[in-house]
């Protein structure tokens, strides 16, 4: 058992110096193992520092470098996360236990148990290393996409709701829901640490490492309330496709073809004929855990008994000009993938570019998962061109450096985020909640993040804007990671990686008098900046506050809201003819 971890001194000059060295004791607060000091000056929300009300027109953020040292008086020594403990129990769910977990077909088990990237077909003889039933890629509009099971948000699954009861949890989700939320945690907690490019080859050592522009953006969720308990469900436009919406519904498709056989997956397309009264499958397998204060489910896409933890995750994995113009997919399809290393038409480039902008996420989902890692398959949309295992060993070196530091990352993110729902949902109690969350860019004299996220909470069951109004601060007050920094960075240890962050209420405004933002058109929140600001800043003096939460909003991802892909045309037009060049022989591609 590890010793007991040293307590984290308060240094703030605002304190005593009494209350500077005092220790944490077991007669002050305690909430789900994370260790806790209790404000004896006023009363407010678990976790939370004294609220501050905006009554001035001003918001927090628009004068953050100014109003820094007035916040922190307001903030107690926050709370002292630490990795471990760490609760992660699997649940079983008795009636859903005898589904099957899908295998892979035509021979690609081999992939599991030789590293490194698989090509379908060699590129230099032409010779099938699988089967060539895999090399064409189903198009949508030839898929029976009602063959599959639907999909179930979180909050329209009885199952994960009845679990949670019976396990006397607060909060249910699903891996799709709440990776997005983790992913922006794990960012704050380590301050926008970059993945480890030591593990791809010299054509990349100038190349960035830290995460792509989207996976900083801010991400929202829907907290619903049901007796008791909330279903945590990312937010997604409704009756809005997702621009990458083809890369989805291929997704569905090219798992089916990648675990039945020829003859079973012709039945799940169009026009087959089928037996008479022919039934497809309605039951998918999932994986239930209790972690910290969430039951998550995870869906169990494949299986090996010989892997170390028996499951597995399936990827469809688009090539890089695909995935920057999907709604152009077809104009596409002339990029390939040739050769295994190098910055055009590479399985190395996906996989940098995997790393940077999804690995994070598809980490976090083998985590919840209990899972050993993911199957990859490369392709244009058109072609399939190989497959890849990776284990989650090896996403581990790749984004952190090593498997200890992933498990105190991911331990530590979710007790963060227990501790952030648990102010979102105190704020508005006993109701549906949204909550926008964002990575701030205010920064300290030594770089870190001083203000590590910002969150804002209103209402979910009234029309957005429309109603009250809470902006929350995550402050990260102190962070052993930065020891990395230091001269003494080998005494940084993963496992005693503490963490101390205060959840403040920053910003509350009441109800405002109209509605904050503007007309929906075509999927797009019309001038809804503008609005707010001229509905707000005279009525109420909140303009500033609502005007900071609809640019926000504005810039969620996945909701599309005035979303643009400029400039991606010309990039995908140069990737091709750096490509189209690279195939002579005689030419040495400069990027």
């Amino acid at each position: 058992m590890l010793a007991r971890l040293p307590p984290i001194r308060c240094m703030h000059p605002l304190l005593t110096a009494s209350a500077a060295t005092a220790p944490f004791h077991r007669d002050r607060v305690h909430v789900g193992g994370i260790r806790t000091l209790a404000s004896k000056k006023s009363k407010k929300l678990p976790g939370l520092s004294h609220p501050r009300r905006v009554s001035d027109g001003t918001s927090n953020s628009s004068n953050d470098r100014d109003t820094a040292d007035a916040t922190a008086e307001h903030c107690e020594r926050g709370v002292a996360l630490t990795s471990l403990p760490f609760r992660f129990e699997a649940v079983v769910h008795e009636e859903t236990k005898h589904i099957k977990v899908a295998s892979l077909a035509h021979g690609l088990e081999r992939v599991l148990f030789n590293p490194g990237v698989h090509y379908l077909k060699d590129p230099r003889t032409g010779v099938f290393n699988f089967s060539e039933a895999l090399e064409t890629v189903t198009q949508p509009e030839d898929f029976n996409y009602e063959s599959l099971p639907p999909y179930k948000i979180a909050s329209n699954d009885p199952v994960l709701k009845s679990l949670a009861k019976e396990q006397k949890q607060k909060y249910y989700s699903s891996t799709s829901s709440i990776t997005h939320l983790l992913a922006q945690v794990y960012q704050c907690i380590s301050d926008q640490r970059p993945i480890n490019k030591g593990v791809l080859s010299l054509a990349f050592a100038e190349e960035k490492a830290n995460f792509t522009t989207i996976q900083r953006k801010p991400t929202s969720a829907i907290l619903k309330y049901y007796d008791g308990v909330y279903s945590i469900d990312q937010e997604k436009e409704e009756g809005v496709s997702p621009s990458n919406g083809i890369l989805m519904n291929l997704g569905k498709s090219m798992e089916k073809l990648l675990t039945a056989s020829t003859e079973e997956y012709i039945k799940h397309l169009k026009n087959s004929d089928l037996p008479e009264n022919y039934e497809f499958p309605v039951e998918e397998a999932f994986h239930y855990a209790n972690i910290e204060g969430f039951l998550l489910r995870s869906q169990l896409d494949c299986h090996d008994d010989r892997l170390p933890k028996k499951t597995f995750d399936l990827k469809t994995r688009a090539t890089v000009v695909v995935r920057m113009d999907p709604e152009n997919y077809k104009d596409n399809t002339d990029y390939t993938l040739s050769r295994l290393e190098g910055i055009i038409s590479s399985f190395e480039r996906e996989y940098y570019d995997m790393a940077r902008s999804a690995m994070l996420k598809y980490n976090l989902q083998v985590r919840i998962g209990n899972m050993d890692g993911i199957f990859v398959c490369y392709h244009n949309t058109q072609t399939i061109f190989g497959f890849q295992y990776i284990s989650r060993e090896e996403m581990n070196r790749l984004l952190f450096g090593s498997c200890a530091f992933g498990d105190a990352a991911f331990a530590l993110s979710v007790k963060l985020l227990e501790r952030v729902v648990e102010a979102a949902t105190a704020a508005y109690p006993a109701r549906d909640v949204r909550l926008t969350m964002r990575l701030a860019d205010r920064r300290g004299s030594g770089g870190s993040l001083v203000d590590g996220l910002v969150v804002f909470v209103e209402p979910a069951d009234v029309p957005e804007g429309s109603a009250a109004l809470t902006k929350l601060r995550v402050r990260v007050l102190e962070n052993s990671l930065r020891l990395l920094d230091t001269p003494d960075a080998h005494k940084f240890d993963p496992k005693n990686w503490v963490v101390e962050v205060a959840v403040e209420t920053a910003a509350h405004a009441d109800a405002p008098l109209s509605t904050a933002f503007g007309e929906e058109e075509n999927g797009v929140f019309v001038g809804e900046v503008a609005s707010a600001s001229e509905n707000h800043s005279r009525a109420n003096g909140t303009g500033k506050l609502y005007e900071e939460y609809a640019r926000m909003r504005q810039n969620v991802a996945g909701l599309n809201r005035k979303e643009r892909r400029g400039g991606m045309e010309s990039v995908v037009n140069r990737l091709k003819s750096q490509a189209q060049r690279a195939q002579s022989a005689n030419y040495s591609v400069k990027y």
